[in-house]
């Protein structure tokens, strides 16, 4: 998949107009407003440093600004890296599908650390610029546009790291609602695309519980790619109540194992 064009940005007729309507942006983005006026670039910090005098801006880390009154770790998320999207817990956060808001991942290609603020923990995923494209949407967020994964590569991007995704039962939960707007050909698809029969007998597991209505070939997809022994959904989280849940081949936790039941 090629990679989506830049975000367009509404047009604005000043700096202090460029500033207020974006409530996060990156000096970078402030820079090239003012080479599109024909105006020097370099008065961008200056700009900047007088609004953060006033208390009007904040930093978030170098290079990222925002409204000291806005708290929304998506829109935050979308301005650390040039690059971002929004990805795991971010890209369900952004769509209110998160358990909370104290953590928003996304991915990028560009080498960056984790970004802590107004407490909210923003991890980056690093990946080849080859692995950021694929499957990712462009949505809108007051006002601003930002790129996030889609909700089929998001479940299957929580199920590969479920230490970068809400617990398996919320997920689960989250995934049984959503599941009648799910495209189950493209979450197929990108679970097997993962290369982890793991990863595409969790994906089969949700599934099933979401009574999601599978192909013939659908299924022998997921039963061929998937595990093939019996494995533990979550090994290091096993209990002595944990089940085998054998069309899957996995051995899930009790509170997993009631959404099965239901299915």
């Amino acid at each position: 998949m090629t990679k989506p064009a830049p975000l367009e940005s509404r047009p604005s007729t000043s700096p202090a107009d460029f500033i207020s309507q974006r409530r996060v942006f990156r000096l970078d983005e402030l820079r090239a407003e003012y080479r599109a006026m024909g105006r020097k670039p370099s008065a961008a910090h200056d700009t900047v440093a007088y609004h953060l005098g006033t208390g009007r801006l904040v930093v978030v880390r170098r290079g990222v600004y925002t409204h000291a009154e806005c708290s929304d770790p998506p829109l935050i998320a979308s301005k650390l890296t040039a690059d971002a999207v929004l990805s795991h817990e971010g890209a369900l956060l952004l769509r209110g599908l998160a358990l909370d808001d104290h953590g928003c991942c996304f991915l990028t290609a560009t080498r960056t650390g984790i970004t802590r603020y107004a407490g909210c923990v923003y991890q980056p995923i690093r990946v080849a610029p080859s692995s950021l494209w694929p499957d990712v949407e462009t949505l809108e967020r007051s006002g601003q546009a930002l790129r996030a994964t889609t909700l089929e590569r998001t479940y299957v991007d929580c199920l590969t790291r479920l230490d970068r995704s809400p617990p398996p039962e919320h997920l689960l939960k989250t995934f049984v609602a959503t599941a009648p707007t799910l495209d189950v050909d493209r979450i197929i698809f990108t679970a097997r695309r993962s290369g982890s029969p793991l990863v595409t007998s969790r994906v089969a597991f949700f599934l099933a519980c979401a009574r999601s209505a599978l192909t013939r070939k659908q299924a022998q997809h997921l039963e061929r790619d998937g595990v093939q022994v019996p494995t533990y959904f979550l090994r290091s989280a096993r209990t002595k109540n944990d089940a085998l849940i054998s069309p899957c081949n996995l051995i899930v936790s009790a509170k997993l194992r009631r959404f099965w039941a239901g299915a």
